[in-house]
């Protein structure tokens, strides 16, 4: 006795899914190597971009020049950095406005402090 058409159906829909997903990961197969290359620090991802900014009048926004935008702040530029070894040895109090950072490195940002 043939099986219902319903029941057909179901079978044929996941073998079709199933055969498409095994498609997918043999073409997007990774070597699990990129960890391994230091010029690889991207994968599966998108690119990085800002979704929106806020400008302060509707002006500044069909200008489109967020640079001259009273609410950008770039954060590029020199940054003091310090490294320790691990979390007990980091200093607590580094926020404060009297906190000496005479001692530690300065790097230029966006960088990847890996390669300073």
């Amino acid at each position: 006795m043939p099986l219902p058409i319903n029941y057909q159906m179901k079978n044929f829909r996941f073998a079709v899914a199933s055969a498409t997903l095994a498609i997918a990961s043999a073409l997007s197969a990774q070597t699990f190597n990129e960890w391994n290359d230091p010029t690889v620090n991207a994968v599966n991802r998108l690119d990085m971009h800002a979704s929106f900014f806020p400008y302060s009048n509707a002006g500044d926004a069909e200008s489109g020049k967020y640079k001259e935008a009273e609410n950008y702040l770039s954060l590029n530029g020199p940054w003091r950095f310090n490294w320790v070894k691990d979390r007990s040895m980091r200093p607590t109090d580094f926020y404060r406005t009297d906190f000496n950072d005479r001692g530690w490195d300065v790097i230029q940002v966006p960088a990847m402090w890996e390669l300073s």
